[in-house]
């Protein structure tokens, strides 16, 4: 299903101003990132977190494994209107323009562009759920790399000590290095390169579900190294390195192992597009 939406309805990144954005994205650790807080006015926000709390959809898969639990993951079609209109902010060409000032790449194409793949935007998060650490896909088709991720943040209220943060971890997967909070109304973007390790932090204690808004987001693999010349032009030393790879999770016990172990090799041989 396609939302058509009014450009003047589409959030900016940059309501902090735009080289102050730019530049902390650039220069964050362990690799680059940054948090739009009230990302969307708060009268839509209300009327996003409404339209969820009145639907009733069931999931179109639940995910249940040792290193990714009590999580689910809705179509497109089976959500509100406002969430789709949401879906349709972020990846409208104005947002894609900012996305370009903010990375340094001219083209860019966002997943929903990806018509034959399983378009799963909406994901939720129940008390006990958790995600391990891992790093998502690099390609979904030859010549255009996964590069960039962000994630909305949709509960109605949210507390710190509920959990679900997301992790960002060190090159290999295994030490965390920084957490952003699941604060509502937030939007998380981050450089998805080869070693931009993520995870959830379990949730403990809360009343009411995670729900957030995945989108990622495609460049032609001769740009990539624009990436190097933007961090550089902002003060930050950040080099991406990209290699062809699965979704590949970090495993974390001898039970992990007999699963996650031969991804996980096969991601540290397969250096080098």
């Amino acid at each position: 299903m396609t939302t058509k939406i009014d450009t003047d309805a589409v959030p900016t990144l940059f309501a902090g101003g735009e080289e102050q954005t730019i530049r902390k994205f650039w220069n964050a650790k362990p690799f680059p990132h940054v948090w739009i807080d009230d990302f969307l006015p708060r009268e839509r926000f209300d009327r996003l977190v409404r339209s969820e709390e009145a639907s009733a959809e069931k999931p179109d898969f639940e995910f249940n494994t040792s290193l990714e639990r009590n999580k689910t993951t809705y179509s497109s079609d089976a959500v509100s209107t406002e969430s789709q209109s949401l879906v349709a902010s972020i990846t409208a060409p104005q947002f894609l323009k900012e996305i370009s000032r903010l990375t340094g790449i001219p083209d860019i194409i966002p997943l929903t562009e990806y018509k034959s793949q399983s378009l799963r935007f909406h994901h939720k998060m129940e008390d006990g759920g958790f995600l391990g650490s891992h790093v998502d896909h690099s390609a979904v088709r030859e010549g255009r790399v996964h590069f960039l991720n962000c994630i909305f943040y949709g509960p109605a209220t949210w507390k710190p000590e509920w959990g679900g943060q997301t992790l960002l971890f060190d090159k290999w997967g295994f030490r965390e290095q920084a957490r952003v909070e699941c604060t509502p109304n937030r939007l998380l973007i981050f450089l998805h390169t080869s070693e931009s390790f993520h995870g959830v932090a379990r949730l403990t204690g809360n009343p009411h579900s995670r729900p957030t808004v995945y989108m990622d987001y495609y460049a032609k693999l001769n740009d990539l190294k624009l990436l190097d010349v933007q961090a550089a032009s902002n003060g930050s030393a950040f080099a991406s390195k990209f290699w062809r790879h699965y979704t590949t999770f970090v495993p974390r016990s001898l039970k992990d192992s007999l699963r996650y172990m031969h991804p996980y090799l096969m991601y540290l041989l397969r250096r080098g597009y």
